[in-house]
C-alpha cells in the first residue's frame, strides 16, 4: 500500500456511484463527542498493518503516536519479505540502517522472514580480492538471520556474500545459483551458519 494524497474529487463513475448510493449511511466522526477511540483503532487495525517499513519510517516524525509505532516495530526485530519490505535486498538495506539505531545481539538478531515462493537477488557483491559477483546478496550487517518457510517452499535465486560480519544464519530455504557458479557464498573468518 502506498500513501496517496487525495484532493476529494474523482471522475471514476464506479466510485461516484458508490459514494452517491451510500451518502445517507455516512456520518461525521467528531473526536470531541465520541466515546469511541476510532482514530487510534483505525490506525492500529486498518492502516498500520498495511504499511511497509519505508512508509512507517516516513510517518515516524509526523506525530508521537507514529513514532511509538516505529519503536514497537523495532522491538520485534523482524522484517517480512515482501509484506513489510519488498525484496530481500531491501531488507538488508533497512537492517543496515536500523542497526545504526539499535544493536542486535546474537540471541536476538535481526530476523528476515521470507515468504513462500521465489526471491531474486539482483545486486552484486565484491569479495576481499575485488572480484564482483553478480546476483549475490551483500550482507552489510552482523547478527542477522534469514528464515524461509521451508526448503521446498522458499527459494532464493542468487548467492550470499558475507565479509567481516558476525552471526549470519540461513534457515529453511533453498539457494538457487546460476549454472557455472561454483560458490554459494564466501566469507572470511566469521560465523556463517546454514541450517
Amino acid at each position: 500500500m502506498s500513501i496517496l494524497c487525495w484532493n476529494g474529487t474523482t471522475i471514476n463513475p464506479q466510485t461516484i456511484a458508490v459514494l452517491e448510493s451510500n451518502r445517507d449511511d455516512a456520518f461525521r466522526y467528531d473526536v470531541r463527542t465520541s466515546r469511541l477511540d476510532l482514530v487510534q483503532e483505525v490506525w492500529e487495525h486498518e492502516i498500520i498493518p498495511f504499511l511497509n517499513v519505508r512508509e512507517l519510517a516516513m510517518l515516524r516524525p509526523t506525530c508521537r503516536w507514529c513514532n511509538e509505532q516505529w519503536h514497537e516495530f523495532l522491538k520485534r526485530n523482524t522484517f517480512r519479505v515482501p509484506e513489510q519490505v519488498p525484496t530481500i535486498e531491501e531488507a538488508v538495506r533497512v537492517g543496515f540502517n536500523v542497526s545504526k539505531q539499535k544493536e542486535y545481539k546474537k540471541k536476538s538478531p535481526l530476523v528476515v522472514v521470507l515468504s513462500e515462493g521465489d526471491h531474486v537477488v539482483e545486486g552484486s557483491w565484491t569479495d576481499s580480492c575485488g572480484t564482483v559477483l553478480q546476483n549475490t546478496l551483500d550482507i552489510t550487517c552482523s547478527k542477522i538471520s534469514f528464515i524461509g518457510q521451508g526448503k521446498d517452499k522458499t527459494r532464493v535465486h542468487g548467492g550470499i556474500g558475507v565479509l567481516n560480519k558476525k552471526s549470519v544464519t540461513v534457515k529453511n530455504l533453498t539457494l538457487k545459483i546460476q549454472v557455472g557458479m561454483v560458490w554459494l557464498w564466501k566469507w572470511k573468518g566469521r560465523k556463517l551458519r546454514w541450517e
